[in-house]
């Protein structure tokens, strides 16, 4: 229920000291109420516990009383753990009792045992006697007078028992028994006897009852060291040993009490612990050690919210300093369960309200160690003071929280919401391994492939929820390689999709999570001017081809040539295919006005013939013109065809024919060819001619060098 109780008690206890066999049980009833005084009604657990006077001789627990509607229950002491007879042996006996409706027991009273509990077992006391020895209860005692049998006193209180030998059971009525030196007296009404008693002593004392020796407190042995005279025994752990105490006697008038609070008269007094000349109003001094430290402050209400430590300065000295010189613990440590563990307070504008100081030179250690979270609140919401400042030993800024939320790091006077400022000398290309490096690091230490860490763009919708507009995500594709690729998020409208990836190979996708190539864009892509660059810069006029039919395209320079050519001597044409055209053979003139080709490729002149070897593949413009002579024929019809023929797929790109169907004269003619066709780098293109008959016709070279009718050109169109 998590209630304070008010415990209303009704003790009760039946006298049944008559009877013959007593009950062990204490009747004990009460009202259980909340601390508004309404009565508690739901079920509770009960913890009773006897001692005698500090010491616990009975406990126990009882779970789950039901109280009726006005809080009153009932119950047995006794019922969940049995009263042992010894227990009422002596007093005083005072019970507590505590109720526990969460997880802690609470205290809600307390009373003494009066004298009705003790004749429970006044009458129920084991007695007997064997070979001398008399054993009352669980005591035994030895006597020496040799008598077959004790004399019993009394008026019918006692019944004796035979057994065999001497042996027999007396049960004795109310008696009182008391030593006196080593004499054991009975008491039974107006006569008495007695025994002399003299036992051998055993445990923490050795020797007899009139030469006692004690060797042990409690089972805890005592050091064999001589005591001084005003010593003290002091348990040390292992033994009880002979110490010296030191004791002050604190003078009544340097105190005052009133009511609960205690304070010093004067006010202006000072308080040490361990120091003789306290400098402040509370000084402390000591040696900590591992298992202790100087000055503990402990709040055991768990459910207390306050501050354990308030520091409040309206001055302009410091309140708190805290200065740790070890090699190894905290400054200070202040640990809260639920409030704040420590609060200060400062209304100067020189002081501090809290200062610790660590001369450690571990990295691993602190002035302080806040477990469970800091705040630190500024004074206004402006510029001109901080929330948090952190400062190094030199006294320069290293961090800082500006009262209006601007954060520097590396420089505690920031322009924009989050400034890093740093210094190093690394540049690239080895600067990304500086250490240390002015960057930002956003760090996932999970080693799961394809887990992430993302840098967040958010803002609020129109309804005042947030959102998410766009992010950064660095996705760690394979931990074992170390690899990663980066992405870019944006929202429309619902949810975040990814529109761009830069993977760790190098290659950036737009609308595509797998580029294939350095850049890879899946869509349209629209622009006004696109720069494409080769190895070497490209020229005015360049062609863009394509390269292969997987899309990869490049800059081809310019390419376009004309070669013009006469034969050396006339060319017979016949029906076997002449490719020996512009040939070198016997020597030839020609001219080469045009020649843009990429070097090792282009018109060139051959003992074969002219020939174009194609630089790169792409689609190119070819033409040729011949002037030939066609003979006649007395049966007519002679013709001659002229071909541009690809020599390396052995194929024909084109072809042209004349004709002469005149048999009495010869005709002089040009034959022009002219193709568009795709060519394959390194293709060899040649020119051929051929006739209908042997002697068809004749290439002549009757024409001068700058006249030349024969010629063959071409250029790449893309």
């Amino acid at each position: 229920m998590g209630k304070n109780f008010t415990l209303l008690f009704l003790f009760i206890v039946a006298n049944i000291g008559a009877q013959t066999s007593a009950p062990k049980f204490i009747n004990y009833q009460g009202v259980a109420r909340d601390a508004s005084g309404s009565p508690v009604t739901t079920a509770f657990d009960i913890r009773f516990t006897i001692t005698n006077p500090a010491t616990t001789v009975h406990i126990e627990t009882q779970t789950n009383l039901q109280p009726n509607q006005f809080g009153l229950f009932s119950t047995l002491i006794g019922a969940a753990n049995t009263l042992t007879p010894a227990v009422w042996n002596t007093g005083p006996y005072t019970l507590h009792v505590e109720i526990k409706t969460g997880n802690t027991f609470i205290p809600v009273g307390s009373q003494q045992l009066v004298s009705v509990p003790f004749s429970l077992f006044s009458g129920d006391v084991p007695t007997s006697y064997t070979n001398n020895i008399l054993t009352i209860g669980s005591k035994s005692y030895n006597l020496s007078a040799a008598a077959a049998s004790p004399t019993i006193y009394g008026t019918g209180a006692a019944i004796v028992t035979p057994s065999t030998g001497t042996t027999f059971t007396v049960d004795v009525p109310p008696a009182t028994i008391n030593f006196s030196g080593n004499i054991l007296n009975f008491n039974q009404g107006t006569t008495s006897t007695s025994a002399t008693y003299s036992p051998n002593l055993s445990g923490d004392a050795i020797g007899s009852i009139s030469n006692t020796t004690v060797t042990a407190l409690r089972n805890v042995p005592i050091a064999n060291i001589t005591p001084t005279n005003g010593q003290s025994l002091i348990y040390n752990g292992t033994a009880w040993t002979p110490s010296t105490v030191v004791s002050a006697t604190i003078p009544a008038t340097a105190w005052i009490k009133s009511a609960t609070n205690v304070t010093l008269a004067v006010a202006s007094d000072n308080v040490g612990i361990g120091v003789a000349l306290p400098i402040a109003k509370l000084d402390v001094a000591g040696s900590a050690t591992t298992t202790g430290g100087i000055l503990n402050i402990t709040n055991t209400n768990a459910s207390n919210s306050s501050p354990i430590v308030t520091i409040n300065s309206n001055g302009s000295n410091d309140v708190l300093t805290v200065t740790q010189t070890g090699a190894a613990a905290n400054a200070g440590n202040f640990n809260s369960n639920n409030g704040q563990a420590l609060l200060a307070t400062s209304s100067s504008s020189v002081g501090h309200a809290i200062q610790a100081t660590s001369n450690n030179t571990s990295t691993a250690t602190y002035a302080g160690l806040f477990d469970g979270g800091i705040v630190a609140r500024g004074k206004t919401n402006t510029t001109s003071g901080y929330g948090l400042r952190i400062q190094n030993l030199a006294f320069t800024d290293i961090f800082g929280v500006r009262n209006d939320g601007f954060v520097g790091v590396g420089d505690v006077n920031p322009t924009t919401r989050l400034l890093v400022s740093g210094s190093n000398i690394s540049t690239f290309p080895n600067g990304f391994s500086a250490s240390p490096e002015t960057a930002i690091r956003i760090h996932n230490d999970d080693i799961t492939n394809n887990n992430f860490s993302s840098l967040i763009f958010s803002t609020r919708a129109s309804n005042f929820s947030l959102f998410e507009g766009a992010k950064i995500v660095a996705a760690y594709t394979d931990h074992t390689n170390s690899s990663g690729d980066l992405l870019f998020f944006t929202r429309s409208p619902a949810n975040l999709f990814e529109r761009m990836r830069l993977t760790s190979s190098g290659r950036l996708g737009i609308g595509t999570t797998s580029p294939t190539g350095e850049l890879d864009v899946a869509g349209k892509t629209v622009t006004d001017s696109l720069q494409l660059t080769t190895p070497s810069t490209p020229t005015s006029g360049a062609v863009l081809i394509s390269r292969d039919g997987a899309g990869n395209t490049k800059w081809m320079t310019a390419t376009a040539f004309k070669g013009s050519f006469v034969p050396q001597t006339p060319i017979t044409i016949n029906a076997a295919v002449q490719t020996n055209i512009g040939n070198t053979a016997g020597g030839y003139t020609s001219s080469t006005p045009l020649n843009a080709c990429p070097s090792g490729f282009g018109i060139s002149f051959l003992a074969s013939g002219v020939r174009f070897v194609v630089p790169e593949t792409g689609i190119y413009q070819l033409e040729s013109a011949i002037m030939v002579a066609i003979n006649p024929s007395a049966t007519g019809n002679l013709y001659v065809a002229y071909e541009i023929f690809n020599q390396t797929s052995n194929t024909v790109l084109v072809r042209s024919m004349q004709s002469n169907q005149d048999n009495s004269i010869t005709v002089n003619t040009v034959i022009d060819v002219s193709t568009t066709s795709l060519l394959t780098k390194n293709d060899i293109i040649i020119l051929r001619i051929s006739g209908s008959l042997a002697n068809s016709g004749t290439i002549s070279n009757a024409f001068a060098g700058t006249d030349k009718m024969n010629y063959f050109s071409g250029h790449l169109i893309r």
